[in-house]
């Protein structure tokens, strides 16, 4: 029997929590978004790439990553498989953008599921830039301009008659101070010649050309060399110091110096004979020097033959030889011989050995042979049969005398 009273009522609400639930097995939120560090100092005008992070989050096809400035969306992109995701954005900062905010914002969006979008965003980054200033007055022509009015400590330009500025806090970069000109006669010297390398920077400047300094502020240093082989990339540094408004600013330059020489084989890298043994692996340590690097092989005399040098390789017994080593460049060339003798494993004189110890050995063994026949010989063990035990039997008939005589 049927129990009477109104029917059940259906619950929408646990079919409604079922489906979320069924939707979230499939689903995963971002566990974070991150935006990577900032350069200390950005040029106005120059290309940025803002890389934004993202830690997890599925399905990935329904995530995307936005770029803010401030609250102002500059650009969004969908978010690849890796993990952790990385998203780049390419922004050109304003003079106006220093001081400026930006920030990265993950989006999942779930709602062609039938769910809502869910967002993550970063913590935020602040920019600081740095670019052409105005009302600038000149301190010294061609070294450095300065803000007028200003007190505070300021990083100094002239860069073609523009006034470009920067706020010496951290460690912004003196744009306007440009430096030392540190220049050579001859970059690429040809070994023998003579050298000037000279350091040179605007008036009030005072430069140092490798820990020596100049006569004075606003002279150039110098010095003179005769290249030789020792000189090639050797480097010279010159730096250059100038006070503005109390603030010491320095700026560094190196250059190196390059001396075209001819090839030299290192005599002591390269032994002259070398005995070696067949069907080993060695290396024939043989090295050069010289600007340009010179070619380096070693060509066995009266053949084509060549073995390779500074590399592993199996030493056979036709190897045994003379070579020439020869290392050559645009420079000239140098040479010398190796006598390489390659021992064979078991030599004639090593199988005679064999050979005799073989024969001793038989003259051992049949000598011991024949000692142990004769000791045998010596000791044989001869058999005896027993006495009887039955006395034997004699005749009954008298002995005559003529018998006992006989």
């Amino acid at each position: 029997m049927m129990p009477s009273g109104p029917p059940p009522r259906f619950c929408w609400t646990s079919v409604v929590f079922l489906l979320l639930a069924c939707c979230l097995l499939s689903t995963g939120f971002p566990e974070r978004v991150e935006l990577a560090p900032l350069p200390l100092w950005q040029p106005v005008g120059e290309q940025l790439n803002l890389s934004c992070l993202v830690f997890g989050g599925v399905p990935r096809d329904h995530l995307t990553v936005v770029l803010l400035r401030w609250e102002e969306e500059l650009g969004r992109q969908p978010v690849g498989k890796e993990e952790p995701a990385k998203v780049t954005f390419m922004v050109q900062p304003r003079r106006e953008d220093h001081g400026t905010n930006f920030s990265c914002r993950s989006e999942l969006d779930l709602r062609s599921q039938g769910l809502e979008l869910f967002q993550n965003t970063s913590g935020p980054r602040k920019l600081r830039t740095f670019g052409e200033g105005k009302n600038c007055r000149r301190v010294d022509e061609g070294v450095a301009w300065i803000p007028r009015g200003e007190r505070g400590r300021w990083g100094q330009g002239f860069t073609r008659g523009r006034c470009v500025v920067s706020k010496l806090l951290g460690n912004a970069p003196p744009l306007g101070f440009q430096g030392p000109i540190l220049n050579l006669s001859e970059p690429n010297a040809t070994e023998g010649t003579t050298v000037t390398v000279t350091c040179a920077a605007g008036p009030r400047v005072q430069v140092m050309l490798d820990g020596v300094p100049a006569a004075g502020p606003g002279q150039p240093a110098q010095l003179q060399l005769n290249a030789t082989e020792k000189d090639d990339r050797r480097t010279f540094f010159c730096n250059a110091t100038l006070e503005v408004d109390g603030v010491t600013l320095h700026r560094n330059r190196s250059v190196q110096l390059r001396v075209l020489y001819g090839p030299t084989i290192d005599r002591a890298k390269c032994p002259q004979r070398l005995m070696w043994k067949e069907k080993t692996m060695h290396i024939l340590q043989c090295q050069a020097r010289g600007n340009p690097n010179p070619q380096l092989q070693c060509l066995r005399e009266g053949s084509k033959f060549k073995v390779p040098v500074g590399i592993p390789f199996l030493v056979l017994l036709n190897y045994s030889g003379t070579y020439s080593c020869q290392a050559a460049s645009s420079r000239g060339m140098d040479k010398m011989l190796v006598m390489m003798d390659v021992q064979a494993r078991n030599p004639v004189t090593v199988n005679i050995a064999l050979g005799v110890l073989a024969i001793l050995g038989l003259v051992t063994v049949a000598a011991a042979s024949v000692y142990v026949f004769r000791v045998q010989r010596q000791h044989d063990i001869y058999h005896l049969r027993p006495r009887s035990t039955r006395w034997p039997l004699t005749s009954t008939q008298p002995v005559t005398v003529a018998e006992e005589l006989s």
